[in-house]
C-alpha cells in the first residue's frame, strides 16, 4: 500500500463549478477518486490546506476514508486571509479539531504573487511549526533563493518536506543537506522540464517522495485533465525511469520516508 503524501481531495471540482458548493457534490467527488486510487495500489492520502475555508471538507474525507490525515497552514496565495490570530486558529485545529493535523502546511514563498505579504505569514507558520514540533509541508515556486535566505536567517524547519520540487540540483542539494525531504509531482513527467529532470535523478535516495498534488499538477500524458492520486504509480514509474531504478522501489521508499516525517503508523489500515 502507498501513500499520496500530497492531494487536495477537499478541492477536486474546480472553484467555478457550481457542484463544487452544492450539498454532496464535492465529498461523492472525493470518494470516487479515492476508489479509484486505492484499486491502483494508493491506499494513503495526506489533504494540505491552502486556505481557512475548508477544514470540516478535509475532516468529512479524512473519517469516510482509512489512512487519510490532513495538514493545516496558509498558502502563499492565501497570505492575504492572515490575521493577527491566525496562530491561535492553526494552534487550535491542532488541538481541538476532530482530524487533528499532522503537520503545518502548505506555507511558502511563491513569485506568482507580491512576496511582501507572504513573507511574515510564512515565518509566523513556520515559528508554530517549531513551537508545536510539527513537520512543514514547503510549498516554493521560483523563491528557492527567498525561501533558503530566511532558512539562513532564522534556522530551517526541524522536520519538513519541499512539495512538488521544481528546483535545481544544487537547490535540492541544499534542502537535503538541512534535512527536508524533496517530493515530485507530475511536473516531472514532462520531457522539455530538464532542470528539473536532473536535479530528480540528483536527489539522494533517502529525501525522495512522490506525490500526485492532485488535482494540479497532471503528468504529460492528461495535460488538459485534472490530477488524481491514481497517477502517484505513473508519476513514480516516470522517475524510476530517469534514475534508473524500479517503480515500486522508489513507490516503497517514498511511502517509508512518508511514514517517517508524518510519524504515520508502520501499518496502516
Amino acid at each position: 500500500m502507498w501513500i499520496d503524501p500530497h492531494a487536495h481531495l477537499d478541492r477536486l471540482l474546480p472553484e467555478s463549478s457550481p457542484l463544487s458548493r452544492q450539498g454532496r457534490a464535492w465529498f461523492d467527488e472525493a470518494m470516487r477518486v479515492v476508489k479509484a486510487a486505492q484499486g491502483m495500489g494508493v491506499s494513503g492520502f495526506i489533504i494540505p490546506d491552502v486556505t481557512s475555508r475548508y477544514p470540516r471538507r478535509q475532516s468529512k474525507i479524512c473519517k469516510a476514508t482509512p489512512n487519510c490525515y490532513r495538514a493545516v497552514g496558509l498558502y502563499p496565495g492565501h497570505a492575504a486571509e492572515a490575521e493577527p490570530g491566525l496562530e491561535a486558529w492553526l494552534e487550535r485545529q491542532v488541538k481541538e479539531y476532530s482530524v487533528k493535523p499532522i503537520a503545518i502546511g502548505e506555507i511558502g514563498l511563491d513569485k506568482r504573487w507580491d512576496l511582501g505579504p507572504q513573507r511574515p505569514v510564512f515565518r509566523r507558520q513556520l515559528d508554530l511549526a517549531r513551537a508545536l514540533d510539527l513537520p512543514v509541508i514547503l510549498h516554493v515556486v521560483r523563491a528557492h533563493a527567498e525561501v533558503m535566505a530566511i532558512f539562513k536567517q532564522d534556522g530551517p524547519p526541524r522536520r519538513g518536506v519541499v512539495h512538488a520540487f521544481s528546483g535545481s540540483v544544487d537547490e535540492a542539494a541544499y534542502y537535503a543537506k538541512i534535512g527536508l525531504y524533496l517530493s515530485l509531482s507530475g511536473a516531472v513527467t514532462y520531457p522539455q522540464a530538464r532542470k528539473l529532470r536532473r536535479a530528480a535523478v540528483a536527489i539522494p535516495a533517502d529525501r525522495l517522495m512522490i506525490e500526485t498534488d492532485s488535482p494540479d499538477q497532471p503528468p504529460a500524458w492528461l495535460p488538459d485533465q485534472p490530477n488524481s492520486p491514481s497517477a502517484l504509480v505513473w508519476i513514480a514509474a516516470a522517475v524510476a525511469t530517469l534514475r534508473a531504478e524500479q517503480t515500486r522501489a522508489v513507490l516503497d521508499r517514498s511511502t517509508a520516508h512518508i511514514k517517517a516525517l508524518f510519524e504515520l503508523p508502520q501499518e496502516m489500515r
